[in-house]
């Protein structure tokens, strides 16, 4: 799906039976709910989630995914201005490459939370902003019995009582 626009809806995309193999090319998914949506109960999904050159933003949740076998892959991507950006929980694998996420950091867990085994988060060269207020219990991110990775980014805007929980 290439060059489309979602916009004011409670879930932008919700990904159910089938779903694999879909490729989101210069997409625009903003002022929702939740953008990327999906909740573990399909069938025969998952596999193979690309996105290139896409925006995700101004929206309560960017991606929030539940269950298992889902393999996401966003390329040259923006995240930006949302209450929570990454959720995933069971046995999620997110890939993010050459992206810019920028999260408002007023509320706790609003960059990522990872929960469940083998969930993974993965971030490589990309820019990784942090905004808003600070305080001494702020916390950017949690992940329990997930990995995270970050590397080759540049990250800006935590401050030395921001942290990410594992």
């Amino acid at each position: 799906m290439c060059h489309y626009s979602t916009e004011g809806f409670l879930i932008g995309i919700f990904y159910k039976n089938n779903a694999y193999l879909i490729r989101h090319i210069s997409t625009d998914i903003f002022r929702c709910g939740t953008c990327l949506y999906s909740d573990g109960t399909g069938t025969d999904y998952g596999e193979n989630w690309n996105y290139n050159g896409c925006a995700f933003y101004n929206s309560t949740n960017i991606l929030n995914v539940t269950g298992s076998g889902h393999d996401l892959f966003f390329n040259s991507c923006s995240f930006d201005y949302s209450t929570y950006i990454f959720k995933l929980i069971s046995t999620a694998s997110v890939f993010l490459n050459n992206c810019h996420i920028e999260y408002p950091h007023t509320v706790q867990d609003s960059f990522c939370y990872v929960q469940g085994n083998e969930g993974y988060l993965d971030i490589d060269n990309s820019v990784l902003l942090g905004g808003g207020t600070h305080t001494s219990t702020s916390r950017a991110g949690y992940c329990d019995n997930g990995h995270i990775s970050i590397s080759n980014t540049k990250i800006h805007g935590f401050c030395n009582t921001v942290s990410l929980s594992y």
